[in-house]
């Protein structure tokens, strides 16, 4: 289970070419279910510590999640089995959320809850549609994952309102993204191009990538 977090990890830090001295892999929540991630496939849990005004960072992936990764011999690739995908894309998600918080810090700006599950979701699509091809995607396998992640999907029932709508307005903004842009990914004559612009939107300030998904 830890070797795909870290595969994953490895994957984000050089997508978006990132500094990875700090592993997503080690810090791994190792003790008993807090009860703040009750009912929760996985989260990123962060709590600021005043005396050393410093913020401390650990990944819950609930038990269900870990039998999943731990049964991994390689990447989901289609057809898409519905508990091997449901499983990686939490795990990438919850990384997504840990590196955006790190280079954050990095770079010593602020990151929103908003923004932070925004590039979670736009990560779960990228890197599980690049994992399952490797260097040459063919368009084909397009279609199944944008409706796994965009369409045949449901979010958790006991989000609190504030969390839902959150939830939905990311939901939106990444489906728009990857609408927009995804079938990027699957054409070797723009796919070189479109990274390098993804990097760019990375470091984005939030308001200008919600201008950039709208076309504005």
């Amino acid at each position: 289970m830890r070797a795909v977090v870290r595969k994953i990890d490895l994957a984000l830090s050089q997508l978006y070419e990132l500094d990875a001295s700090h592993r997503a892999d080690q810090y791994l929540l190792r003790r008993t279910q807090p009860d703040s991630v009750e009912g929760l496939e996985g989260a990123l849990l962060i709590k600021n510590s005043v005396p050393t005004n410093s913020v401390l960072l650990a990944i819950y992936l609930s038990d269900e999640t870990r039998r999943a990764l731990a049964g991994f011999r390689q990447w989901p690739r289609p057809p898409w089995p519905h508990d091997a995908l449901k499983a990686f894309t939490v795990a990438v998600e919850e990384v997504s959320h840990f590196r955006r918080v790190v280079f954050a810090a990095s770079e010593d700006r602020l990151t929103s809850r908003l923004e932070m599950e925004l590039q979670g979701e736009i990560d779960k699509f990228i890197v599980a549609y690049l994992g399952q091809w490797g260097a040459t995607p063919p368009v084909a396998g397009f279609e199944q994952l944008y409706a796994a992640l965009f369409e045949d999907f449901h979010f958790a029932p006991n989000l609190s309102p504030e969390d839902r709508v959150r939830y939905e307005k990311a939901h939106a903004l990444a489906r728009r993204f990857v609408e927009r842009w995804g079938h990027s990914l699957g054409d070797p004559n723009r796919r070189s191009r479109f990274l390098r612009w993804l990097r760019r939107f990375y470091r984005m300030e939030f308001d200008a990538k919600i201008h950039a998904i709208n076309g504005r």
